[in-house]
């Protein structure tokens, strides 16, 4: 009996993680500075949860992203600010850009999270800190959580798909 309890709450544990939202760090070093990250540069998307960075990798199903080791890839992310080239600055719509595919917006596909390409900047994108009283510029390594204004929901990582990158969305968990 005591080992049924402890496996069944082990199951639960695993399989029903619940993470926060604000679990993206922007990083313009694999060890990352303290900066004020600006419009069109290349960085580094980190994961707080997988440990790694996103990025480009062919999929046989689902969108061509993958979870990539910062040693073994180059910032491969650009922030497009629809305002301006200069500071980003929480909340503001961005277009996100991924080296190697494009811009990412939300669309309906048949496996995996409902991602697709763009080839022209979507500013749909948000970057949210946790401090919602302030709109300041973005920080790193300070931690966001990615927003989509279309879907209205955040972009996270988790184990719900069985092909492609390991995302999914925060109202579909």
């Amino acid at each position: 009996m005591k080992i049924t309890i402890l496996f069944t709450t082990f199951l639960l544990l695993f399989f029903n993680r619940s993470y926060s939202q604000y679990q993206w760090t922007i990083k313009q070093t694999a060890q990352s500075s303290k900066d004020t990250l600006l419009s069109n540069e290349k960085y580094y998307l980190w994961n707080e949860i997988s440990k790694k960075v996103l990025g480009y990798k062919s999929q046989k199903k689902g969108i061509n992203l993958a979870w990539l080791s910062p040693q073994k890839t180059k910032q491969n992310i650009i922030f497009k600010d629809c305002d301006t080239d200069g500071v980003l600055t929480e909340r503001d719509s961005v277009a996100i850009c991924v080296e190697g595919g494009a811009y990412l917006r939300y669309g309906a596909r048949e496996y995996g999270i409902n991602i697709v390409w763009s080839q022209t900047p979507v500013y749909e994108w948000a970057l949210m800190s946790q401090n919602e009283a302030i709109t300041t510029s973005v920080q790193s390594p300070k931690k966001y959580a990615l927003y989509n204004r279309t879907k209205q929901a955040y972009l996270i990582y988790a184990e719900k798909y069985d092909v492609g990158v390991l995302l999914q969305w925060s109202d579909e968990w």
